[in-house]
């Protein structure tokens, strides 16, 4: 029963260590791209804070006049009569 315990308790600290030693790495390249960062002059902004980037088209095709092509492959020809063989 102890031995099963201590089997046990040593599998956790095993896996703790490995989640310890993944941070320290996720660390290690977050401290670079700071220093980066401060050698290009850039202020750091975490990406939870960067706004979104959202695509307006709409607007864009209303100002020409046009909707976008749905599929290229939907264009029917214009006059059935010319292009059915002969």
């Amino acid at each position: 029963m102890i031995d099963e315990a201590i089997k046990q308790s040593k599998a956790v600290i095993a896996h703790n260590q490995s989640l310890i030693d993944s941070l320290e790495r996720m660390k290690n390249v977050n401290e670079r791209r700071l220093a980066t960062l401060k050698v290009k002059r850039t202020p750091y902004t975490p990406t939870s804070e960067k706004p979104k980037r959202v695509k307006h088209t709409d607007g864009k095709h209303r100002v020409h006049g046009r909707k976008p092509p749905l599929h290229t492959s939907s264009k029917r020809p214009e006059n059935p009569a010319e292009t059915s063989p002969a």
